[in-house]
């Protein structure tokens, strides 16, 4: 286990588990600035017993918080990846790796707190209703001050883009010509920012 990460803080530092495993010679999890590794396979035991100790690190599980916007890494986004779980039964009795699976997927979604001293995290800022038709409102502290807001599709376009003066009353957003589907709206504030995922039907 290489990291604290909340979606693998509950396995410790090693992690044996039964696995259908491919060896590949391109690390799925290519170590690089942008992935971070969480999980990495040191030694497998084959079917008849041989330990098999490896020439390299080969990342399994990994995530990045980045995406690449218009040819630019935008932080914020989050993703998850496992080459884990070919097991069938990991999902009925596995609890370690539903534990995972859950966390990863709360982690994902934003439904962490993280305590990383960033008074932004906290605040109370809301959109509704979600999924959304027309109208998607935004409700923030009137502490929040003057903002960017920034509605991105699921290819990384940036489709809308507002600046909003902070007050107490919630501001909405015309999503009318917006196509049916997945997107995330981005709220910039100073030197951080927050995302929401929102449907549009």
């Amino acid at each position: 286990i290489e990291s604290s990460h909340p979606t693998v803080s509950h396995l410790g530092t090693t992690w044996n588990k039964d696995e259908e495993y491919y060896y590949w010679l391109s690390n799925g999890g290519q170590l690089s600035a942008d992935n971070q590794v969480l999980l990495q396979v040191r030694e497998t035991v084959g079917p008849n017993g041989m330990v098999n100790d490896y020439d390299a690190s080969r990342p399994i599980t990994w995530y990045k918080t980045s995406m690449m916007v218009s040819g630019e890494a935008i932080s914020g986004f989050r993703s998850f990846y496992t080459a884990l779980g070919h097991n069938s039964t990991d999902y009925n009795n596995n609890t370690d790796f539903r534990t995972m699976i859950e966390s990863a997927v709360l982690w994902a979604a934003n439904n962490f707190t993280l305590s990383n001293g960033d008074n932004f995290e906290q605040m109370n800022i809301s959109i509704a209703p979600n999924p959304a038709t027309d109208v998607l409102r935004l409700s923030a502290p009137q502490s929040l001050g003057n903002s960017t807001v920034s509605i991105i599709d699921m290819t990384g376009k940036v489709v809308y883009r507002n600046n909003v003066q902070a007050s107490n009353d919630a501001k909405e957003f015309d999503i009318s010509s917006l196509h049916a589907g997945v997107y995330l709206l981005r709220l910039t504030f100073q030197n951080a920012s927050r995302n929401f995922k929102f449907v549009k039907l």
